[in-house]
């Protein structure tokens, strides 16, 4: 899979603010109604994102194409989003929800994609022809033939080589020594080979087999694997002449590599260069939008629709003509979408921005309507486990312990969410088939500051700064002697991001963690700057400043659970609270190893997970929530779901 797919597929979407709470009788059945209300708009469209035929069945290009609209998108849509965009278009580096969504509307041509229930379909307008093989080996190689009419948005031709591009390019270490991820290819035969050397190394598993023909190989080690065919048969192109570096392929039979080696300063020259650097334009695009730029000012991201893409895998092309994706505070969002200065908000949580959206849209005669569905996600305390005290488990549950977090559910969402226990949101499939198994099994650690006491005990934190005992109302914070002799004091460093949730944490966690003997230091930041330090290098200054963050997350359209806790240090980007346990690690390995399609068995795994999170505590769970997403109703279409975000719905989308 190339990385601008993988990426899309694979990153958890931060934003500030938690959403948390417990449903009252009342409104879970108003929720009950609304999600059917939801689910219904959805499925009254039947070429949203979907398709009746096998999702695997090869059709004609021409068959998908001849039901693209022949209108000319007019008009736009302004998103406003909660969380502020950045300045990095290229995915790889980091991952605001608004980046996210303009890297999902910009690309469009993957031999692969997801329906509007995150099924994998093969993309008939891309995939001419497509053959999967089980070699003698036991490896399996997946050979792919496009169609020779794509185009970038700068009207170049598309071909197999912009495809082995992207997997090359992104699974090599130069890649990881400007600060991108390089682990793309991991799964494919030679990856190893591929990454460590120079470019020019062979990567067996990666063949360019003709101007529109390619193939990627799995490597026996990686079978049987759950995403088999989204982490082995899916690519998407790499405009690699937009970048201005030379990144000529050559394959002479035993795999395909780069003609010249990959060379840092170059790289850092054409990619990182601040503002004109390829990361920060990238002005070229395979998808239903291209890139126009990145509104510093008013932190704002600007897209258009792309006149050379030829359709969705559904038979689909943009109705909008641009669309831009800004920032706007919670404070001042309704009154935004109120005035018509942006036409959608982010998903509206806790009580008090969805009461005030719901009051607006009373009040708007009709011209602010409301869709309602449960959160794939939850809100959470992200620990650093990596750095200082928050590495012992210990200190993290008699955190989870010290904090009310059924009061703290009730007063942010007012019943619009629910207290969760572990690493789930209440739209997962996953958690539906758990349900039973999490009420019974999974500690619920009710607040309670002598048990939060007792876990510190247990873990070692019973000495005092000078070495001795640990005496309550005469030392204030505990220590641990660690196995090399020195103390260590048990003190959390938060980077507080002044959030709704974040600012009910404030006014009681601080005195309760004094009360068990850990030191809590406090410092206001924004949201770049806590993300700088949350995805800093590990062992880095920047990394070891914080070892607390409030946050909240989306899950992934596929969730690789053994890259997020992997132990190596190459997937550091996507185990961002570095938590290395051996148990945990081996479970996801099963996970890893279900055969595609067993969703039995992958549901039981990923029960057995929660249990193990739930124990190690690297993050705190604090709730799933209601989402309210209010809009203008002036634009129809707009079918957001638990599983579709703005970046994929709002291509279907018209506007009166």
């Amino acid at each position: 899979m190339t990385k601008k797919l993988l990426a899309l597929l694979l990153s958890s979407v931060i934003v500030l603010g938690l959403v948390a709470g417990c449903g009252n009788s009342n409104k879970d059945a108003e929720k009950g109604e609304e999600e059917n209300k939801a689910q219904a708009a959805i499925d009254s469209i039947p070429e949203m994102m979907s398709l009746k035929e096998d999702p695997m069945e090869a059709i004609p290009q021409a068959e998908i194409l001849a039901k693209v609209p022949k209108t000319e998108p007019k008009g736009q849509i302004v998103f406003g989003s909660a969380t502020e965009p950045d300045e990095y278009i290229m995915d790889g580096f980091t991952n605001p929800s608004p980046n996210l969504m303009a890297r999902q509307m910009m690309s469009g041509y993957s031999t692969f994609v997801y329906d509007k229930n995150n099924e994998i379909v093969r993309n008939n307008v891309v995939l001419k022809d497509f053959k999967r093989t089980e070699n003698p080996d036991g490896s399996v190689t997946f050979e792919e033939e496009i169609y020779d009419n794509l185009k970038w948005s700068d009207g170049k031709p598309i071909t197999a080589e912009d495809y082995v591009c992207g997997m090359l390019f992104s699974s090599n270490k130069v890649l990881e020594e400007i600060g991108a991820n390089a682990t793309t290819g991991d799964n494919l035969v030679g990856f190893k080979e591929f990454h460590d050397g120079d470019g020019t190394t062979p990567f067996k598993g990666v063949r360019l087999l003709d101007k529109y023909k390619f193939s990627f190989t799995l490597d026996k080690e990686q079978l049987p694997n759950y995403y088999e065919f989204s982490l082995g048969a899916t690519a998407a192109p790499f405009p690699a002449h937009a970048t201005g570096l030379d990144l000529k392929i050559v394959d002479s039979g035993n795999g395909a590599a780069f003609a010249k080696p990959l060379n840092n300063e170059e790289l850092n020259k054409k990619l990182m260069a601040a503002n004109t650097g390829f990361a920060f334009t990238y002005p070229v695009t395979d998808g239903p939008y291209k890139f126009v730029e990145f509104d510093k000012a008013n932190k704002a991201l600007i897209l258009e629709a792309n006149p050379e893409f030829l359709g969705t895998f559904d038979g689909w092309k943009p109705q909008i003509k641009k669309v831009i994706i800004k920032f706007s505070q919670d404070k001042i969002m309704v009154d935004e979408l109120a005035n018509g200065s942006i036409d959608v908000m982010s998903e509206a949580s806790g009580k008090t921005l969805i009461e005030q959206g719901l009051n607006k849209m009373k009040e708007s005669n009709g011209k602010i309507d409301v869709l309602k569905f449960d959160r794939n996600g939850f809100g959470l305390i992200d620990f650093a486990c990596d750095v200082g005290a928050a590495q012992f488990k210990e200190v993290r549950q008699a955190i989870t312990y010290a904090i009310n977090r059924t009061e703290l559910v009730k007063k942010y969402t007012g019943g619009y969410g629910k207290l969760v226990y572990s690493a789930y949101g209440l739209a997962q499939p996953e958690y539906k088939a758990n349900k039973k198994l999490f009420d019974e099994k999974l500690n619920p650690y009710n607040f309670d500051l002598n048990k939060a006491k007792e876990v510190l005990e247990a873990g070692g934190w019973t000495l005092n700064a000078k070495g001795g005992k640990f005496v309550e109302g005469t030392d204030d914070v505990r220590y641990k002697k660690l196995d090399d002799g020195s103390l260590m004091a048990c003190q959390i460093n938060w980077a507080n991001t002044s959030s709704p949730v974040a600012e009910l944490l404030n006014a009681e966690l601080p005195s309760n963690l004094t009360k068990i003997g850990i030191k809590l230091n406090s410092e206001q930041v924004n949201f770049p700057k806590m993300q700088k330090h949350l995805l800093a290098p590990i062992g880095s200054e920047d990394r070891k400043k914080y070892n607390m963050y409030v946050l909240a997350t989306g899950f992934a359209i596929i969730s690789p659970y053994w890259y997020y806790y992997s132990p190596d240090p190459s997937y550091r980007s996507y185990n961002q609270v570095q938590i290395k346990d051996a148990d945990l690690y081996a479970l996801t390995l099963k996970m890893k190893a279900t055969k595609p399609g067993d969703k039995k068995t992958w549901y039981k795994l990923f029960g057995e997970l929660q249990l193990k999170l739930n124990d190690l505590m690297p993050s705190i769970p604090l709730y799933s929530d209601q989402y309210h997403l209010f809009y203008n109703t002036k634009v129809k279409n707009l079918n957001m779901s638990s599983l579709v975000s703005f970046g994929r719905a709002v291509v279907y989308a018209v506007k009166d």
